[in-house]
């Protein structure tokens, strides 16, 4: 992935927070005839100071066997937003997108089919409200649906990520996206106008006085 160096992420505890936020990633792996990729939830773990990622196929979808033992890339992506020429104070300017993503490289290998409802508990620890839902892991009808599902883990070799937070644009500029941004007022533009504010250390406080 191209990253300039005003978005490279370095701070390894920010990236890992990052993909418990925005969990559901991609897997994708090499095959014969081209490129597999699943979408799917994965939940990242630091065992000693190796991270792990941790998911399942459906038993239906071949992906587990073609990227078992092998190579493969896991996407994660964060809030992203267009970016209006005329939400900068600089007469010049061209539209942009700004976005947020991390990538892990690592080496994939399927689970033995008993530890299948582990992994299965694990991400309903970490997704259901409902934690009655959990002690049914034992009961003989979620017993047979685990049986068809894979699960997997993937060991990370590199992890990385980039925030294009319009670090290359000056304070001003800064602020007046997220002005724009506020305006809007939906879920995705109050969320990258938050992200801006957070990853710039020039805009703590910006656009919380909502005052009239």
């Amino acid at each position: 992935m191209y990253i300039p160096n005003e978005f490279e992420i370095n701070d390894r505890n920010e990236i890992i927070n990052f993909i418990k936020e925005n969990s559901f990633g991609m897997i994708i792996s090499s095959a014969d005839d081209g490129f597999q990729v699943t979408h799917v939830p994965l939940l990242i773990e630091d065992r000693e100071g190796t991270l792990y990622l941790y998911g399942h196929f459906a038993i239906a979808n071949n992906h587990w066997k073609i990227a078992n033992d092998r190579k493969v890339l896991a996407i994660f992506n964060g809030p992203h937003y267009y970016i209006s020429p005329k939400w900068y104070r600089a007469k010049e300017a061209v539209p942009t997108w700004n976005y947020m993503t991390a990538h892990c490289e690592g080496h994939f290998n399927t689970i033995d089919n008993d530890k299948n409802v582990e992994i299965l508990k694990k991400t309903l620890e970490y997704y259901e409200i409902d934690r009655d839902l959990e002690k049914k892991m034992e009961d003989p009808y979620y017993s047979k649906m685990s049986r068809g599902v894979k699960g997997f883990s993937i060991k990370i070799d590199k992890i990385y990520a980039k925030y294009k937070l319009s670090q290359n644009r000056t304070h001003d500029d800064r602020l007046f996206i997220v002005e724009n941004l506020r305006k809007i007022n939906t879920q995705d533009s109050n969320r990258m106008a938050e992200e801006i504010i957070r990853m710039n250390s020039d805009m703590k406080g910006a656009g919380t006085d909502k005052s009239p």
